[in-house]
């Protein structure tokens, strides 16, 4: 999957339909997940292993069984170890009511306003049965299954807030450093194949190289060129696997112009060697 298919660009599910289900493992062509943000709201799950997830800056970590909330335009990146995960990622507009009172609870979420405000652990409790109940439907594949997952998202939604935990954004102070990193993530998507050196981007958020260099490693663990580099081999991984692409064509089409550099790079984030990888990744 590659950065684009996570960030606010791609389409989750159809129009009429707006949620996709994500199986995640080592074989994934994303298992790390890159520094991102949507429009549409994630529900993350941990199946196996742990995930250090942050959010807007604040790290979360997730153990086995546990499932947490990922709201609208909420910056966050995931390092698994040894880890198997599931998201779903969906609209909220889909359940959108023509009963004021529903959308009065709705609207503020979607817009939003307010956040729900959820981590949860495995235990016996209404809200953790019916969140884990969602995942189990999102990987079914029934004739029923949009009206279950519908009614599955709206039984979450109401021991939410039964559960007091739909209110006011927490750690969702985004300052301007976040705006113009979120506003970056996607110039820099767009632009992956330009020749992008350290002052050029740096140059576009209007700052020295010295502090953006600061400020972005704070936010995504990387320094920029390795997280372009991490974007561009993901890129990469994606034409390969889901484009049928030679790997030169998948180095060319992400940025490369040197195809032993690519080589170099991409052994450094997947461990291996284009041709090695994709024997164990292709459909």
């Amino acid at each position: 999957m590659k950065y684009s298919e996570l960030n606010e660009q791609k389409k989750h599910g159809t129009d009429g339909f707006p949620f996709e289900y994500y199986h995640v493992s080592k074989h994934h062509t994303q298992y790390e997940m890159p520094l991102h943000w949507h429009k549409e709201f994630e529900l993350v799950h941990v199946v196996n292993g742990r995930l250090s997830l942050h959010l807007n800056g604040v790290e979360y970590l997730l153990k086995s069984g546990d499932i947490i909330a990922v709201n609208r335009g909420v910056l966050h990146r995931g390092q698994p170890e040894d880890c198997v995960y599931d998201c779903v990622v969906f609209s909220l507009d889909m359940l959108k009511s023509p009963c004021d009172t529903v959308n009065q609870l709705l609207l503020p979420i979607i817009s939003g306003q307010k956040w729900i405000n959820v981590f949860l652990e495995a235990d016996d409790s209404i809200l953790y049965k019916t969140a884990l109940a969602l995942f189990g439907t999102a990987r079914q594949n029934t004739v029923y299954k949009e009206l279950d997952v519908t009614a599955k998202l709206l039984a979450f939604l109401t021991e939410a807030y039964k559960a007091d935990l739909v209110g006011n954004p927490q750690n969702a102070r985004r300052d301007r450093r976040l705006t113009g990193l979120s506003e970056f993530l996607e110039w820099l998507e767009s632009n992956m194949c330009e020749r992008l050196t350290l002052a050029k981007m740096a140059q576009h958020l209007g700052l020295n190289e010295k502090y953006f260099c600061r400020i972005f490693r704070e936010a995504t663990g990387k320094t920029p060129i390795d997280h372009l580099n991490f974007i561009r081999i993901n890129n990469a991984c994606h034409l390969l696997v889901h484009e049928n692409m030679s790997v030169t064509e998948a180095a060319m089409h992400s940025g490369f112009s040197d195809l032993s550099y690519f080589s170099k790079i991409f052994k450094k984030y997947k461990g291996t060697a284009p041709s090695n990888w994709l024997k164990n990744h292709h459909n």
